[in-house]
């Protein structure tokens, strides 16, 4: 039974991480930042199978290095943890150096001292990818975006920059670590970066359905309690499931065809319309004062997008995944809110 680390095991996407390990009989190793995350975690997992190790802070140097000392058997390492926020506040400190950080930490933890790793998968972002006219806000009508495009966003620029602009930035610059990394250590473990936009989904345990539910999940989630006379935002976009994302990177380190890799995930278009319309088709009566917004226009905020001309057929041929469907994937997320919400 191989062992695998995943960092920042509390978060949305690597709890499915950790669920699906456990299921296919991995043993799993999950950081975390407190014991009390810690301990929430192994009370829900409920398995020997998992057990939890504390990083406070995974920028400090040598974060990584007790893990692989303490757990010589870790054969593969899923580096999910990377801060995720679009504040404002201090950008450089709070986006851009802990995510180069991290990511440089993780890396050199696991070339010095992960004797039997065989691979390191990183958790990176769609906004690494084609993300550079974000800075004067011009769209090239021609823009196509696939597994080989780059962000391209400097440092200096960033760190002046609003947290959604530094947020896209510091993904690029994490990710360009990853692969400058293989390049001047040729380690002798593969590296496999997953690349995914915006990430939906149930979360893993119902627990987890609480009064904001970070970044991308708040998003269904405040349009829920929208009031009849509130009008949504025009936030729109292409996303995929949480537990697509997750299987992708268990995929990642059980088929030699993804080593040295992005794989770049979605797998359908959103709109906050869209979402309306989901909520008045599955429950119309729990959702009843949620307004009804405009249908009509349905189809012009799925397609009128400012993501791009977006391809990701290599990756669907390298991953062969059968995919939730979107309107399974809303369904999902409301009918966990409405079950714990009691509505």
């Amino acid at each position: 039974m191989s062992t695998v680390l995943v960092s920042g095991a509390n978060g949305f996407i690597a709890q499915h991480v950790v669920s699906q390990l456990l299921e296919k009989k991995y043993k799993v190793i999950g950081t975390v930042r407190t014991d009390a995350k810690g301990q929430h975690l192994a009370k829900n997992f409920s398995t020997p199978d998992f057990q939890y190790v504390i990083v406070s802070n995974l920028s400090l140097p040598g974060g990584f290095d007790e893990v692989f000392q303490q757990h010589p058997e870790i054969e593969y390492f899923l580096h999910v943890a990377s801060p995720f926020n679009f504040s404002d506040v201090d950008v450089e400190e709070n986006l851009l150096k802990p995510a180069l950080a991290g990511t440089k930490e993780a890396l050199s933890s696991a070339h010095k001292y992960g004797k039997n790793l065989k691979k390191l998968v990183v958790t990176s972002s769609y906004a690494a990818m084609g993300w550079t006219y974000l800075i004067d806000k011009s769209i090239p009508d021609d823009i196509y975006i696939d597994e080989d495009s780059w962000t391209d966003i400097p440092w200096d620029v960033a760190a002046k920059s609003n947290g959604f602009i530094a947020y896209v930035a510091s993904k690029a610059h994490a990710e360009r670590e990853v692969w400058n990394f293989r390049e001047r250590e040729n380690p002798k473990f593969e590296l496999t970066v997953v690349n995914p936009t915006y990430v939906y989904g149930p979360q893993a345990f119902d627990s987890d359905v609480t009064e904001f539910m970070g970044e991308t999940s708040e998003i269904i989630n405040r349009i829920t309690k929208l009031q009849p006379d509130e009008t949504p935002r025009r936030e729109r976009g292409m996303c995929i499931d949480v537990r697509d994302v997750a299987g992708a990177h268990i995929i990642a380190i059980e088929k030699d065809e993804c080593n040295g890799k992005r794989l770049l995930l979605f797998n359908a278009s959103f709109s906050e319309q869209n979402f309306l319309n989901l909520i008045h088709k599955f429950y119309p009566e729990q959702f009843k004062n949620v307004p009804i917004g405009e249908p009509e226009t349905t189809e012009a905020t799925l397609t009128k997008t400012f993501w791009g001309d977006i391809h990701n057929e290599k990756t669907r041929e390298i991953l062969k995944q059968d995919w939730y469907s979107h309107e399974q994937c809303v369904k999902d997320v409301l009918e966990q809110i409405v079950r714990v919400r009691g509505l």
